[in-house]
């Protein structure tokens, strides 16, 4: 029996990062949302780095889960959000 792969168009990749994005920002104000590139089956994967204590973590990956597979249902892609404290985010590379 042949595997059959699911490949989501470009637009609905783009269309489903702009949501997720957007949903994010709106929950989490201070969020800072870095691109990660995604493993095998992911469409779009994400560090979201925020203000928060390490304990606080939890809750808000949960919380950021929900959004993503939201967005994921929606558009028919595979989300994966990680939140980190901002004390974790790599300075950019010029």
């Amino acid at each position: 029996m042949e595997q059959v792969i699911h490949q989501p168009s470009a637009t609905g990749v783009g269309l489903a990062t702009a949501e997720l994005i957007l949903a994010v920002q709106e929950e989490f104000p201070l969020v800072c949302l870095k691109p990660c590139e995604p493993m095998e089956g992911e469409d779009i994967h994400l560090k979201a780095y925020l203000p928060i204590r390490l304990e606080e973590r939890l809750a808000v990956q949960h919380r950021i889960t929900e959004i993503a597979l939201a967005v994921q249902d929606k558009h028919d892609v595979h989300v994966v959000v990680v939140a980190q404290p901002e004390s974790e985010a790599q300075p950019d590379s010029a």
